[in-house]
């Protein structure tokens, strides 16, 4: 048995301890975490006909009420360089997936507490429990998003548009787990004080549905003026454009952007895992 020596210090003082049991516990809990998500995915569609399908039917309505709106013209989403309704489709899955990731990262100490006070759980195999779970639900999307793309290519191709790329498809799923680290930073990174004041997730959870709009989702923004600036900041529209044309052209318009995203991003992940890893005791007695 491994000795365990408990002193008054705050393991916080020790970061290179803290790193070192933080890539510990990843190596570890991968079983545990595995296990976590295979009993919450049966939990949730334990009595459920139609299980996953749920879950996309939303974005698909959205998408199909939008499409019908640009068809009879009441909107004009302008120049989308692919039909219409990939556009839609794809931005409404993916920003399903960012908003999936924040609030399952932002909850997680909440979902887990009847866990927390029963076992003993590192911070690791939860967090990799999210993001497993995350990825589950990732791979129906993107089933969706390669359906519609073959089943429209012809048809944009006709328009001189493209739904399909297959290399660059390709490169879109090396490059969708970009959206997951975004919401996931953001989501862990207000997971400790979310523990403390449930506010906190409740405006998370509020903010995201206007998000939508302030966003590529639903249409192209414009790049000029006032939108240039809300472009140059948002977390997510870079890559959302970039993903978007890399699926369907081939084409990457703000490499600078997008990787500029992945590395504030993947250091915001990396600062807030640290915070949890260290903070876990305290946040499940809050919680």
């Amino acid at each position: 048995m491994p000795r365990v020596v408990y002193t008054p210090q705050s393991e916080s003082f020790t970061p290179k301890r803290v790193l070192r049991n933080m890539a510990r516990g990843v190596v570890q809990s991968r079983y545990m975490a595995l296990r976590l998500v295979v009993k919450d995915i049966k939990s949730d569609y334990s009595k459920s006909q139609f299980g996953l399908i749920w879950e996309l039917i939303d974005p698909l309505v959205l998408g199909f009420i939008f499409y019908s709106l640009m068809r009879t013209r009441v909107i004009n989403p302008g120049e989308t360089h692919m039909p219409y309704a990939i556009f839609i489709i794809y931005g409404l899955l993916m920003y399903a997936t960012f908003t999936e990731s924040v609030m399952r990262m932002v909850n997680l100490v909440k979902s887990s507490k009847s866990l927390l006070s029963q076992l003993k759980l590192p911070p690791e195999a939860l967090i990799l429990s999210v993001l497993f779970r995350i990825g589950f639900n990732c791979f129906f999307r993107l089933l969706v998003m390669l359906f519609f793309s073959l089943l429209l290519r012809n048809s944009a191709l006709a328009i001189d548009q493209s739904a399909f790329n297959l290399v660059g498809f390709l490169k879109f799923l090396l490059l969708f787990p970009s959206v997951i680290l975004v919401g996931a930073s953001i989501g862990l990174f207000f997971a400790p004080l979310n523990a403390i004041y449930s506010d906190v997730g409740t405006a998370l959870r509020i903010g995201l549905g206007p998000y939508r709009y302030l966003s590529p989702v639903l249409w192209p923004l414009p790049l000029t003026g006032l939108w240039a600036y809300v472009h140059a900041v948002s977390p997510i529209s870079p890559l959302f454009l970039d993903l978007r044309t890399l699926a369907t052209n081939d084409i990457m318009n703000y490499p600078g952007h997008f990787a500029a995203r992945i590395f504030l991003f993947g250091g915001m992940f990396l600062f807030a895992w640290f915070v949890f890893h260290i903070s876990i005791v305290v946040l499940s007695e809050k919680a």
